[in-house]
């Protein structure tokens, strides 16, 4: 499986059939977290791979979430931040967060590569977890994963927010990237001036026989599917320039639209 494909299909899953994972195959999702960046080299997660049914209970109980009991493997993760809180202060501790975030989003993406469904578990009692697992006091619960294969049939996961709420250029809240200067501007000008003509070119090849129809008002050889297909085609494309903001298309399939619509006027006419 590529990333993107990961990334894409990555979700909350909640219900597990009664296949177990290979223990194997979830420490070899552990170690892609070894991958991530951590501040100054400190490694501050730990991994607890969980098997005991009554401790999977127990923890269904400390975080008031039944269907984790379903699972046959969970995994809790925590942080060990001394040395790096030592090493940074409060930055520190900042930095662990930021750093739990990306080696549990390295584990995530290598669970759904091996075709494993999970879910981010984070509200849970920290003390009961703690004492569940024998977890010191000064180390941090981040996350409770119960891990199993999906139960209901997948479907298809789409973006839970659009690219354009989340993108900002030179400064927070700025959406228009800032234009490009010189010789840059020139070369974007002359592609597009370029897209205009070739596009322009190609629909006036329409302009001979538009004429040839006003002259001898014939159209028994033109095929009324055809036009009608491209006339959809065209304002299909206009559609697509606009949301695209495209000049060249938008410009070339309005003249496209004008002629054919015209040739299929005359052709509905003269039949």
């Amino acid at each position: 499986m590529d990333l993107d494909k990961a990334i894409q299909s990555r979700r909350s899953v909640k219900k597990f059939n009664s296949k177990k994972p290979d223990w194997r195959d979830i420490i070899e999702c552990i170690d892609a977290a070894r991958y991530a960046p951590m501040a100054g080299n400190n490694f501050t997660l730990k991994f607890i791979v969980v098997n005991d049914e009554k401790k999977i209970s127990e923890l269904a109980d400390a975080a008031q979430q039944p269907f984790i009991s379903n699972a046959k493997i969970v995994v809790v993760v925590c942080s060990d931040t001394k040395r790096t809180v030592n090493a940074y202060e409060k930055r520190g501790e900042i930095y662990c967060k930021q750093q739990a975030g990306a080696g549990i989003q390295n584990f995530w993406l290598k669970l759904v590569e091996k075709g494993f469904v999970t879910c981010w578990v984070g509200d849970f009692v920290d003390n009961l977890v703690k004492k569940i697992l024998k977890i010191p006091s000064e180390i941090n619960v981040e996350a409770i994963f119960p891990i199993g294969y999906e139960s209901e049939k997948k479907y298809t996961r789409k973006a839970k927010i659009d690219l354009d709420r989340i993108l900002y250029f030179e400064n927070y809240g700025n959406t228009k990237m800032q234009k490009i200067k010189g010789l840059d501007v020139k070369m974007v000008n002359l592609i597009t001036l370029l897209g205009i003509i070739s596009g322009c070119c190609k629909t006036a090849a329409s302009v001979p026989q538009v004429l040839n129809i006003i002259k001898t008002k014939k159209t028994r050889d033109l095929s009324l599917a055809m036009y009608c297909t491209v006339t959809i085609g065209a304002t299909l494309w206009i559609v697509y320039g606009l949301m695209i903001k495209s000049l060249p298309i938008v410009l070339a399939n309005s003249i496209s639209l004008i002629l054919v619509s015209t040739i299929l006027s005359f052709k509905i006419r003269y039949k």
